[in-house]
């Protein structure tokens, strides 16, 4: 700025910089801030860190590691380094009143940052969050990560999974992307058919004062494998021949069985497709062994044999004698379609 030919520059003294600007926390827990700061002035051997609420020119809640007013209630702890420009605070106590806008000063600086940071309260427990892959195939190793918020360490939730699936949990401390600390349960485990459409809970449980809460979330396994369990059924007790006749082949498959063949005795041949093999008029020479097989992308199985039994509808004696003897007449019977 020029004035009357001297040149007058400003200087802002510094920029607040909070890793959050709002932060949650849940009713009667504990509440971390992240907190740094820049500052062009130099901060003072026995610097002090103060939080205002509600502006600026607000009232005074703590003065370094001592509360008052809205906070007189609260135990302030003021982790942070002031003299590497760290206002990092941790509060216990955080109740439903104390969810405002705050502002920070460092005194030896003489200045009272203009970005605030604005405290949320929850009555409910955020639900712990599964990182679960949308497919996962048989036989691989797979890998789901459960997340729980931890507001600061002696606080921090304990997680568990409902079921390992023969598998592994282990647990640690991370940061998520927002900035905010989380307890994670990384739970490995080898997938197979049996899992699939399976749900599994994790739970993540944090003791507040001398009351245990919980909070739990549940995901469902998506498990992709060639066809198992194929097999093929047929009416019990056999069918007379000239009626109607079904076989019927069934098999699990994810995803489901995109095609059925059928296949007779040792024969390599493919008969029929589909889930099922219709004989409108069955005869006797149709009688005997079949199979079918069961086929998705990711693979085939084969089915055990199945017999299809055709009983004669009925008997006809008038084709010829078989033998004779003096007191009796012995005749050979054949079924209708012979």
């Amino acid at each position: 700025l020029l004035s009357g030919g001297l040149l007058l520059v400003f200087q802002c003294p510094g920029d607040f910089n909070s890793f959050l600007k709002k932060v949650k926390a849940h009713r009667g827990s504990c509440l971390l801030i992240p907190c740094q700061f820049t500052s062009v002035r130099l901060v003072g051997s026995s610097p002090v860190g103060i939080w205002k609420v509600g502006s600026k020119t607000g009232k005074e809640v703590s003065r370094n590691n001592k509360s008052q007013n809205l906070w007189e209630n609260l135990n302030v702890y003021l982790v942070g380094d002031l003299k590497v420009k760290n206002c990092t605070t941790l509060l216990y106590g955080i109740q439903p009143n104390h969810a405002k806008k705050y502002y920070f000063r460092e005194e030896t600086i003489t200045y009272t940052f203009y970005e605030f940071v604005e405290i949320t309260i929850q009555d409910s427990l955020d639900l712990p969050v599964i990182d679960t892959p949308a497919q996962m195939m048989e036989g691989t190793l797979v890998t789901l990560n459960c997340s729980a918020p931890a507001p600061c360490a002696d606080e921090n939730p304990s997680i568990r999974w409902d079921n390992l699936l023969n598998g592994t949990a282990n647990q640690s401390e991370t940061t998520r992307a927002d900035g905010n600390k989380a307890m994670v349960s990384i739970l490995t485990f080898t997938a197979t058919f049996l899992h699939n459409k399976k749900t599994l809970t994790c739970t993540a449980q944090y003791t507040v004062g001398s009351v245990n809460k919980t909070a739990k979330r549940t995901t469902t396994l998506n498990v992709l494998y060639a066809p198992k369990k194929t097999s093929a059924s047929s009416q019990a007790g056999g069918v007379l021949e000239g009626q109607p006749a079904t076989l019927t082949c069934s098999s699990e498959a994810n995803p489901a069985v995109v095609q059925y063949t059928w296949f007779r005795g040792n024969e390599e041949t493919t008969i029929d497709t589909g889930p099922t093999l219709t004989f409108r008029q069955v005869t006797i020479s149709q009688a005997g062994v079949y199979y079918c097989q069961a086929r998705n992308t990711h693979g085939a199985e084969t089915s055990p044999p199945v017999t299809l039994d055709v009983l004669c509808r009925y008997l006809r004696s008038d084709r010829r004698v078989a033998w004779e003897d003096n007191l009796n007449v012995f005749f050979k019977f054949y079924c209708l379609s012979q």
